[in-house]
């Protein structure tokens, strides 16, 4: 799971991209089998990597194919998810302990 991970995050191409998503929701799909969660999997099955798969590819019909580089970095977004992250750490903080 870690290597379709590694090659979503590196690929350009959307349409590698939508192939190794639908094959990331396989894997987790039977990672879920293997931990006894069998209706949880067949879920992540039929949604994550066939209604999705086949939403993504369909609008990548309508798309170019490769993704367009942005003009400039993204701080701005990058910032705010690191607030929001350290906003969710720090909500933790209070919660009992197991």
């Amino acid at each position: 799971m870690a290597v379709t991970v590694l090659a979503l995050a590196r690929s350009r191409n959307l349409f590698g991209v939508v192939v190794l998503g639908g094959i990331y929701s396989f894997l987790t799909a039977t990672a879920l089998v293997a931990l006894d969660a069998v209706d949880v999997a067949m879920t992540e099955a039929s949604v994550g990597a066939g209604i999705s798969t086949v939403l993504f590819l369909g609008a990548l019909y309508l798309c170019k194919s490769e993704e367009a580089k942005p003009a400039q970095r993204p701080w701005l977004p990058l910032a705010l998810s690191v607030a929001v992250g350290a906003t969710l750490v720090y909500g933790t903080l209070g919660l009992p302990a197991f």
